[in-house]
């Protein structure tokens, strides 16, 4: 299901990741551009399925994320198992490369930036 991923490779994969992203923002404006006009005439009560609507819309990107290999966490951020066991590749939307990464023990906040971008995934060239 997921898989691990050089640096290079997840950041060859962020092209597609950006588009399924840019995707299913636009799918939320329009959903929230239609709310918002329905609720002038329905009132507070189209406010549920506007919700239900937007869990299905976030529930395909994570699944295209998903099938992509790549882990998604939260609203528009990736972690991309690496050849490290201990450490993941962090990504999150507005970001055009992967620079950062965290333990898996972390989380998001806990991220830090790589240090030297050439040596990760060096691990995997020496078997």
């Amino acid at each position: 299901m997921f898989q691990k991923f050089t640096l290079k490779e997840a950041n060859d994969l962020l092209p597609e990741i950006i588009r399924i992203t840019n995707e299913t923002i636009e799918q939320l404006e329009a959903t929230r551009a239609r709310m918002e006009a329905d609720v002038i005439y329905h009132g507070k009560e189209i406010e549920k399925s506007f919700h239900v609507r937007v869990n299905a819309i976030m529930e395909s990107w994570a699944r295209q994320i998903s099938q992509l290999g790549v882990l998604p966490k939260g609203y528009f951020t990736c972690d991309f198992i690496s050849p490290n066991p201990d450490t993941y590749f962090c990504w999150t939307y507005g970001e055009k490369s992967i620079k950062y990464k965290h333990k898996v023990t972390e989380s998001f906040k806990d991220r830090v930036p790589i240090e030297f971008p050439e040596l990760e995934g060096f691990e995997v060239s020496l078997n």
